[in-house]
């Protein structure tokens, strides 16, 4: 069984390849277990694109977000299948319940919301400019929503925290979007990673998923 969260994706891993170890930064996408051992799904930034290795071949990770090295694969495995259990398990209400009846304007373009939201709080720089990058987005993508000011629109998000399972929830109900929107709100969320000038590799990990969701459902975002 796969087991996965989003609180692994800034390391640096050094993996023995043909007898020489190199270090890789990446992101960890899944890990699961067969026949007594670790198997590893890495996303490599340098690569950008994922590859899957048996956790005897993995000689090492550092955590730059924690600052926590770990030389025990097993510790690192125990501490990856906590935070994926906390992360089903949370323990504030869902975002579709917290919906409430002032912001009904916006549930046609609900899941286009959450993956903005997702998008801007990966990292919290340039908070002003990624709302408005947002607002814009909805007033022109929700009947009715023009008439909406900035600060109520925000308002009404402030409290939304969009986590990974809300992630991927929602781009799993844009695969029936036609071509255009999708090719639309792509471009809206590139606008929101690079308002600070700069892609993160945890904004580069989401962004990678989306290209490769759509390419499977062969909507072209070119």
């Amino acid at each position: 069984m796969n087991i996965s969260t989003d609180k692994f994706y800034n390391l640096k891993i050094n993996l023995l390849q043909g007898g020489d170890v190199i270090t890789e930064k990446a992101a960890v996408r899944n890990i699961w277990e067969k026949d007594g051992a670790y198997y590893l799904e890495l996303y490599l930034y340098r690569l950008q694109r994922s590859m899957v290795y048996e956790a005897d071949f993995i000689q090492g990770i550092y955590d730059e977000n924690s600052e926590r090295t770990y030389n025990d694969i097993n510790k690192f495995v125990a501490d990856y299948k906590q935070a994926a259990q906390q992360a089903e398990n949370p323990t504030s209400l869902g975002l579709q319940t917290r919906l409430d009846n002032s912001k009904t304007i916006l549930q046609p373009i609900w899941d286009e919301i959450v993956l903005m939201i997702f998008m801007a709080h990966i990292d919290i720089d340039n908070k002003n400019l990624k709302e408005k990058v947002i607002y814009e987005y909805i007033s022109t993508h929700a009947k009715g929503a023009e008439k909406l000011s900035f600060p109520y629109v925000i308002k009404n998000l402030s409290d939304i925290k969009a986590e990974s399972s809300d992630f991927y929830t929602a781009l799993a109900h844009l695969k029936d979007k036609k071509p255009d929107a999708i090719r639309d709100l792509f471009a809206t969320l590139q606008k929101i990673c690079l308002s600070d000038g700069r892609l993160h590799y945890s904004e580069r990990f989401y962004l990678a998923e989306l290209v490769q969701f759509f390419r499977l459902h062969n909507i072209d975002l070119v």
